[in-house]
């Protein structure tokens, strides 16, 4: 059985792993590197016969970087951010670590790191950092991905508590009146009907045609007077034409 030998003011150690390749390492201690042979030894044994998983292979995180970008981010609208992001942020921190040394310590010093960017930027880059732990989770470089604590980010940067009443939807309706009939029946539109920007710049006059009918008589009275009716409770335009 093999033993540790002295190599200059060390113990090395000699084993075959579980693909029958020789590894050698080095400990201070006769000790130490006695049970660290032991533990390889009784690993490569239980690996060999199937009572223990392999370990995943040594990959770097600059490994990973060179397969995300060839074969993930080229599918990707934002590739071009995510060569950014990696080129400027993640590789010059993690890249020459190998993968499963990366943990919940380091991705907490990485993003001690960015104080001085913003919460939602910071987001971003943990986001990134985390569906590429994904993908090597998914090839088999990663045992666990680590959990990664992303700040918190608010939806809105400013507070949209207004146009709740039909007061405040007249107002803003009768400024918009006032910079031209288009503005108008554009704003009024959006608010009725709760359509977004990119539907809003779609509405043609024959797309219009199948909308509800109650979304159809605000438009017909947007165009012909430039006017909204009040939307209450009890109002036709409300229940639809029926009675309340």
């Amino acid at each position: 059985m093999a033993k540790p030998e002295t190599y200059r003011d060390k113990y090395r150690i000699r084993w075959t792993d579980h693909l029958g390749k020789r590894r050698c390492e080095l400990h201070d201690t006769y000790r130490d590197a006695q049970k660290a042979l032991t533990k390889h030894q009784a690993d490569a044994e239980a690996i060999r016969v199937g009572m223990k998983d392999a370990p995943p292979p040594v990959r770097t995180f600059e490994d990973l970087v060179a397969y995300w970008l060839a074969n993930r981010a080229i599918h990707k609208r934002s590739k071009k951010d995510d060569a950014s992001i990696i080129r400027r942020h993640l590789t010059p921190f993690f890249g020459a670590m190998q993968l499963t040394e990366i943990g919940v310590a380091h991705i907490d010093s990485f993003r001690a790191t960015k104080m001085e960017l913003s919460p939602k930027t910071v987001s971003n880059l943990l986001t990134l950092l985390g569906t590429m732990l994904n993908a090597a989770f998914d090839l088999g470089w990663l045992v666990k991905v680590p959990r990664i604590r992303k700040p918190k980010v608010r939806l809105f940067s400013k507070d949209f508590r207004y146009l709740r009443t039909d007061d405040e939807i007249a107002r803003f309706l009768a400024a918009a009146r006032i910079e031209g009939i288009d503005a108008f029946v554009l704003y009024a539109t959006a608010i009725w009907t709760g359509m977004r920007e990119g539907e809003l710049a779609a509405v043609t006059l024959a797309r219009a045609n199948p909308l509800k009918p109650m979304r159809n008589q605000m438009l017909d009275v947007s165009l012909q007077t430039g006017e909204f009716p009040r939307m209450d409770a009890t109002s036709p335009a409300a229940t639809g034409g029926r009675s309340a």
